[in-house]
């Protein structure tokens, strides 16, 4: 909702969005429960898999944008470290972002242990809220 509301969407569309994306997020839960471990692992969704979410051409075309802008920052990087007349900071930097980041990801997947601490009550009552909810499948 408070995306929606500083995206400029009005209420009904941040409500609209917000359940699409519990919906989308229960489905894809059962979904990963019924592969084994390692193909759960390897699960990914990719660009394709991003723009298939929607239909609005706004909103592709500024998703294209930000995967575009992901992907150039990390070519700049590279080819900062691949030309040896310039410098190697954009590198570094990049690295830096891209571990902390992995290391980030790596702990808000283990919700229990690691420095950032989730409790998963909410998203349990929320799943049960939505489970119960009249006229969803």
């Amino acid at each position: 909702m408070l995306a929606a509301r500083s995206n400029g969407l009005s209420e009904a569309a941040g409500r609209d969005a917000a359940m699409a994306a519990a919906r989308s997020y229960r489905e894809r839960l059962r979904e990963v429960a019924e592969m084994s471990p390692l193909e759960a692992w390897y699960t990914r969704i990719g660009p394709e898999e991003l723009s298939g979410l929607t239909d609005d051409p706004q909103i592709r075309k500024r998703l294209q944008r930000r995967i575009e802008a992901a992907m150039g920052s990390g070519f700049a990087g590279h080819g900062s470290g691949v030309e040896s007349k310039r410098t190697r900071v954009p590198a570094y930097i990049t690295g830096i972002l891209v571990a902390t980041m992995v290391l980030l990801i790596q702990d808000i997947d283990r919700p229990g242990s690691g420095f950032i601490r989730v409790s998963q009550q909410p998203i349990a009552n929320a799943a049960a809220a939505i489970d119960a909810f009249p006229g969803w499948p």
